[in-house]
């Protein structure tokens, strides 16, 4: 950044902006390890904030509006870009927790289960607290932050969020949030038609995306 030849001005704004997300990352990030270090229950609105400030804007709205700031947008164009990113920042992270517990091992480099492993509070986390029986949640307090749990104890947790409905529920609001970004994109003033399809194409692969 500091060897662009830009508009000093748009450098400062682009520097302000970096600094400003990159504390909102970090104080998600401490939320994140402080959740998983803990016994505290979490809501799904508290979920999804600290999904949008870990992930969604530092992944998506962050790259997303230096391009804009480069790109000289007005105003306009710079909120559609970061209500655009939020949206798919939240989805790649959704994804993330899918693929981090019902994907093969080979295929993601690392052991299918580690959120549970962890004591990730993650969406799927949060639902079963709501949803499952009373002699699930007992088994399901002793998973979870569980370093020593087996391929057997992460089956059992996969099967429940399906049972109970908790896997489709996660995929329809995934799909929500889509159709939401979606809508947004043929609105971004002065982009041309191909210019919408990277965005769009960026969008339908981070909804189909295994790794």
């Amino acid at each position: 950044m500091s060897r662009l030849d830009i508009d000093p001005r748009i450098y400062r704004r682009i520097q302000k902006l970096v600094s400003q997300e990159l504390a909102y990352v970090s104080i998600a990030q401490m939320q994140d390890i402080l959740w998983g270090a803990s016994n505290k229950s979490v809501t799904d609105e508290e979920v999804l904030r600290m999904y949008l400030y870990k992930t969604g804007r530092y992944t998506f709205s962050l790259p997303l509006m230096i391009g804009g700031l480069l790109a000289e947008q007005n105003g306009q164009t710079l909120s559609l870009l970061e209500k655009i990113g939020e949206h798919m920042g939240i989805i790649f992270q959704l994804k993330d927790d899918e693929i981090g517990l019902f994907a093969d091992q080979s295929e993601i480099g690392k052991p299918v289960g580690s959120d549970i492993r962890e004591g990730k509070k993650t969406l799927y986390y949060g639902l079963l607290q709501k949803r499952a029986p009373s002699e699930d949640l007992a088994r399901i307090a002793y998973l979870i932050g569980n370093p020593d749990i087996n391929d057997q104890d992460v089956q059992y947790y996969r099967d429940l969020v399906i049972r109970l409905g908790i896997f489709e529920e996660v995929r329809r609001l995934t799909e929500t949030l889509a159709d939401k970004a979606g809508a947004l994109i043929p609105w971004l003033p002065g982009f041309k038609l191909e210019e919408r399809e990277v965005l769009l194409k960026l969008l339908d692969y981070s909804l189909v995306r295994t790794r």
